[in-house]
């Protein structure tokens, strides 16, 4: 057939039958395209997902922290004369498990504890987290997989030792506080105590006082002491001397052998002062299974788009030929 000069235009006929005389080019660059994918295939170092899940921790887990903070006992509050405080140490406050492994998925997703783990490994690839419910996953990508888990649950442990030491630290604080207000009771009681002795010496120094004015050196009625509406001075000079001698030999020492609470807050502050926290005891989660899955480009897909990509090529070169060469016909 014939076209006007210059035309860009091909007829289907002859590209059919430029197709058909060409269909061994056609084969050889379906040919080579296969081959391609297959080398794509063969060569392609195999990319694997890692995958670990992390459930809440149970009771049982972090033990150590509910047993460091559910001492019940308490000492008994000063019964005596009143204060201007009631010295009272309050035990620890207990540690929810569940707020535990909260502040644990704060710090496994922290992009800030990622970075300082992951500086110290090189090129180790980021991790990826997925969560549903209470468990998160987390998911790496590597060519090594065995490698990758190890520094996935080596992770794992690190914002759990970072989860337990905010724990560590917190309740250690709160112990040593609170025997600092141990000590604050201690004192308090003790000079309770010494304020009551000033009290009742002021008091018989008066009895005192009226006895010498009245002559009563010996008791005057024998029932004084069964009764509490007989006047002091009652008791005559030589025992109200002697009691008033007895109190002002008392001193601080004295205190803790009348006043029985500041034994119990003593003991209540050796307790706090024994309570220790072993990291290695205490798990802020649970890992489950891991799972590897190996991923990359399908064979067959590859294979066939390979074969599709020579093939179109094929035809394409022969397009262009027919059309340079009804461009270029005389």
């Amino acid at each position: 057939m014939n076209y006007p000069k210059g035309t860009e235009e091909i007829a289907l006929i002859d590209l059919f039958f430029g197709i058909r005389e060409r269909w061994k080019s056609i084969a050889l660059t379906g040919l080579i395209g296969l081959a391609i994918g297959l080398s794509l295939v063969v060569g392609k170092e195999p990319e694997y997902q890692i995958s670990v899940s992390v459930a809440p921790p149970t009771n049982s887990d972090i033990q150590s922290f509910l047993t460091a903070s559910s001492l019940s006992q308490q000492p008994v509050a000063w019964t005596g004369s009143t204060s201007p405080w009631v010295p009272y140490i309050s035990p620890p406050q207990g540690i929810d498990p569940s707020r535990v492994y909260h502040v644990f998925e704060h710090d496994l997703i922290s992009d800030v504890v990622q970075s300082r783990y992951l500086q110290h490994h090189g090129s180790a690839p980021r991790f990826e987290f997925t969560k549903s419910d209470r468990t998160i996953t987390i998911f790496a990508y590597s060519n090594n997989p065995d490698p990758t888990l190890n520094l996935i649950h080596s992770y794992i442990e690190y914002a759990s030792q970072h989860t337990i030491k905010k724990f560590a630290k917190d309740l250690t604080g709160d112990i040593e506080n609170r025997i600092i207000v141990g000590k604050y009771a201690e004192n308090s009681l003790v000079k309770i105590f010494l304020r009551q002795q000033d009290d009742r010496i002021t008091i018989l120094e008066e009895a005192l006082d009226i006895a010498k004015n009245i002559g009563a050196v010996k008791p005057l009625e024998k029932a004084y002491s069964s009764s509490a509406n007989i006047p002091l001075y009652f008791r005559g000079a030589e025992l109200l001397q002697a009691e008033i001698n007895a109190l002002q030999q008392r001193g601080e020492s004295d205190a803790y052998f009348y006043v029985p609470q500041i034994r119990e807050i003593q003991e209540w502050m050796r307790m706090l002062g024994d309570i220790k926290i072993d990291p290695t005891t205490i798990s802020v989660a649970q890992t489950g299974s891991p799972k590897i899955s190996k991923i990359g480009p399908s064979v067959a897909r590859t294979l066939a788009l390979g074969l599709i990509g020579g093939i179109l090529l094929g035809l394409a070169i022969i397009f262009f030929s027919i059309l340079l060469k009804q461009r270029i016909k005389p």
